[in-house]
């Protein structure tokens, strides 16, 4: 996936080739065909990456393609 000129890991692995380089955990919940809570759930356990960017909280395409290949 090149994202403005970036070659990241999940280019050869992602099968949905993301557009983005970070997630809302709606949008995150919606790309896995899961419920919004069941996304925070999998957060809370650490299953599913994310991060914090002040109060907003981002899953990365990354940390997605690592999820669905567990």
């Amino acid at each position: 996936m090149a994202v403005r000129g970036l070659q990241t890991r999940s280019a050869q692995t992602c099968p949905w080739s993301p557009q983005k380089i970070a997630y809302t955990v709606e949008e995150a919940a919606e790309l896995l065909s899961i419920s919004r809570a069941q996304t925070y759930r999998l957060i809370e356990t650490g299953e599913l990456g994310s991060f914090k960017i002040g109060k907003c909280r981002r899953v990365s395409a990354e940390q997605l393609v690592e999820f669905v290949a567990r």
